[in-house]
């Protein structure tokens, strides 16, 4: 693999990167493409449901970036016309309408969310259908009776180009580790804010003796302000001076990896010396 290197292709309308990393990422299965014509799927007149994730804002110019947040879609076919160009069938599209819906059953896009997946599920398999685009109204939100719609790129109409920059990459998982997420390699998550009341948080958590690795991921709203610190340590409580593995980056992002000794009690301290900003780590 090439470290640092992203392909891009596209046209006026759409377009789609692929980045060849410098590194294998191991412990995750990579989702395939789409491997059948999604319009095909998409009974006429009607939508297929699809779920996408990203880590853009709710919409209605809340400055909340971020957060990992997912949930449904209904996609349909795409007008012949978006913004005066033709967009065939290269884009997958759906609205977001009044009155919504309840969250995660009735989702949309917004900034911040670009490049992020849509998937579908195919005979069990969860597969990546698209890839977010961009939408008609800026707030991300339906306008009285006008809806807001959502388009992304279609991986199936780009795939051949997808296929290309893959190569001879392999789409199974790499390295040794169990999925995340799996029975084998569970995820614990613990969520909160941070603010006046409270310029600290604290979590603790066992790690048993089969662990190969421990991850600990922090992830909090990217409102430009909003800076905590993570710090991991095992056995003991941690502290801003007293830790294993500390990330004191200047951003509400933060990661701490420990590949051996890694049975015991952990603790985790989240440090926010504004005392402002939310957190989930």
């Amino acid at each position: 693999m090439s470290g640092g290197v992203v392909t891009v292709w596209g046209d006026a309308f759409a377009d789609v990167a692929v980045a060849h990393l410098s590194s294998a990422v191991t412990a995750i299965s990579p989702r395939p493409l789409l491997s059948s014509d999604p319009y095909a799927l998409i009974p006429g007149g009607g939508s297929l449901e699809g779920t996408i994730a990203g880590f853009g804002t709710t919409g209605g110019g809340n400055d909340d970036l971020g957060l990992k947040r997912w949930g449904q879609v209904a996609v349909e076919d795409c007008p012949t016309q978006i913004e005066g160009e033709t967009v065939g069938e290269k884009l997958l599209c759906w609205e977001f309408a009044n009155p919504i819906g309840a969250a995660g059953e009735d989702s949309n896009t917004c900034g911040g969310d670009s490049g992020g997946p849509l998937f579908f599920e195919i005979d069990g398999e969860v597969q990546v259908a698209g890839i977010t685009q961009a939408g008609s109204n800026f707030d991300c939100l339906p306008a009285g009776s006008i809806p807001d719609m959502s388009w992304d790129t279609s991986t199936y109409h780009y795939r051949s180009f997808i296929e290309t920059e893959l190569g001879s990459d392999s789409t199974t998982t790499c390295g040794g580790l169990p999925d995340v997420g799996s029975a084998s390699a569970p995820i614990l998550a613990f969520d909160g804010s941070l603010g006046p009341g409270g310029k600290s948080a604290e979590h603790s958590f066992a790690v048993g003796a089969d662990t190969q690795a421990l991850r600990v991921a922090l992830n909090g709203i990217d409102d430009g302000f909003f800076d905590p610190d993570l710090y991991l340590r095992r056995g003991a409580p941690a502290t801003t001076s007293s830790y294993d593995c500390a990330d004191l980056k200047a951003t509400p992002l933060g990661y701490c990896a420990e590949s051996n000794s890694t049975q015991d009690t952990w603790y985790a301290l989240i440090q926010n010396p504004e005392s402002c900003g939310g957190a989930t780590s």
